[in-house]
């Protein structure tokens, strides 16, 4: 089996700001769902070929903003409108694929798990997201493209992750530690640049081993002085950019399709959004799934 994993509002933000505004024949806005649906078709080689699964972050509170009241704190909040596009667009997925959403827990934590229940050794697996936390889920048969903003999208794979980085993809979890993660609002070690806690990741392996051989850390740039002073801040790091797999059992990913089906999904696409050239491309989509 071959899997597509797809991070829901990754892709729901690229359309909201890289599409133009549309409208259905109620004055509702589409452009979030109508560019949604264009990018999963376009974005991924071959998309019929896999099974699509859906992974969305929950409205509701993560334990991550109880471990750190600023995380994602810089996020905008969008308008009403923009939710309900999410919900028409969760509920077609559903139709065709399988939808993964849980109260408290976000879409990495979702796909983690998912990878960690349903993908083996004789599964072939692509992640599509924005999201540079989910390098950590890289593996001989786990993919991921990572979407950029100036749609330079990057195909990672373990061993090209190896290549630009030198250490593994799990080891991430230690670079983030230290660095931190602007898009999450995490912030990281003062004075030690990505370069500097590259090198500590090669040298040392984990941050946990870093402090424990913290007497080997030259002081150069007050270096050793600054992880010392923010040992608390580092180690908090990594438990938010640690991917949860400790999630209630997630059903397993089977959806049938019939050509009634198709039709049903279609007539209801096509009624919300009046988007025509869309559906038409979703209808060929579903049609290659069933082949």
């Amino acid at each position: 089996m071959k899997y597509v994993v797809v991070d829901v509002y990754a892709l729901a933000y690229r359309a909201l700001y890289g599409y133009p505004e549309l409208n259905n024949s109620k004055g509702e806005p589409t452009q979030v769902i109508v560019g949604f649906f264009k990018q999963f078709y376009s974005k991924v080689s071959n998309a019929e070929q896999y099974y699509p699964v859906f992974v969305a972050d929950s409205a509701a509170r993560t334990y991550r903003k109880e471990m750190l009241t600023e995380y994602k704190q810089n996020r905008d909040k969008q308008n009403d409108s923009f939710y309900k596009q999410i919900d028409f667009i969760l509920q077609i997925c559903a139709e065709f694929g399988t939808v993964y959403r849980e109260p408290g827990y976000e879409a990495d934590d979702l796909a983690a798990c998912f990878i960690k229940q349903h993908v083996t050794d004789e599964n072939e697996c692509l992640l599509v997201t924005g999201d540079m936390d989910w390098l950590q889920m890289l593996s001989r048969n786990v993919s991921v493209l990572q979407l950029k903003s100036n749609h330079s999208n990057v195909l990672w794979t373990d061993e090209l992750f190896f290549k630009e980085y030198g250490f593994t993809p799990k080891q991430i979890i230690d670079f983030k530690a230290i660095v931190g993660d602007k898009s999450d609002n995490i912030p990281g070690v003062k004075g030690i640049g990505e370069k500097k806690a590259t090198e500590l990741i090669k040298e040392f392996g984990t941050v946990e081993n870093i402090y424990k051989n913290i007497v080997k850390v030259f002081n150069t740039g007050n270096q050793q002085t600054h992880l010392i002073e923010n040992e608390g801040i580092v180690m908090l790091n990594k438990k938010l950019v640690t991917l949860n797999t400790d999630i209630t059992p997630l059903a397993k990913p089977e959806n049938p399709l019939t050509k009634e089906r198709i039709s049903e999904i279609i007539s209801e696409f096509k009624a919300y959004t009046d988007a025509n050239a869309t559906s038409d491309m979703l209808e060929v989509y579903l049609n290659y799934r069933i082949q």
